[in-house]
């Protein structure tokens, strides 16, 4: 599979997960006041998807793309103001751009530990 196609299954494939696993998140999981639980689930996503892939470039991608359309999709499904729902979206975004910064945090310093781990020399 050539590179550019291997980059847009990863981006496909993190958007359907941050939009699944909000959707679960948002219907079945941790529902008020237990909402804030949901965090813990989306940190060990960002864990695994740290230790999973291999490549720097792809960590990075792929935790902030599902880091960020978790936040969205959640955001719009929890969304329950007086204004319409466009009008709401640019605050959302913002706040995505947060869940994706933190979820890229969390997957890349899962992915170095991962790299130290396996670069550490054998003790003879």
């Amino acid at each position: 599979m050539n590179r550019s196609l291997r980059v847009a299954a990863h981006v496909v494939v993190a958007a359907l997960l941050g939009a699944g696993l909000a959707a679960v998140a948002y219907y079945l999981f941790f529902v008020p006041p237990l909402a804030g639980f949901n965090l813990i689930v989306w940190a060990l996503v960002a864990l695994a998807i740290g230790l999973i892939v291999h490549s720097w470039g792809l960590v990075i991608l792929d935790c902030a793309i599902t880091g960020f359309t978790i936040v969205l999709t959640y955001s719009i499904l929890g969304y329950q103001g007086a204004d319409p729902l466009p009008s709401a979206i640019p605050i959302f975004v913002l706040i995505a751009l947060v869940g994706a910064l933190g979820m890229t945090v969390v997957g890349t310093a899962a992915h170095l530990v991962q790299t130290r781990i396996k670069r550490r020399p054998a003790k003879p």
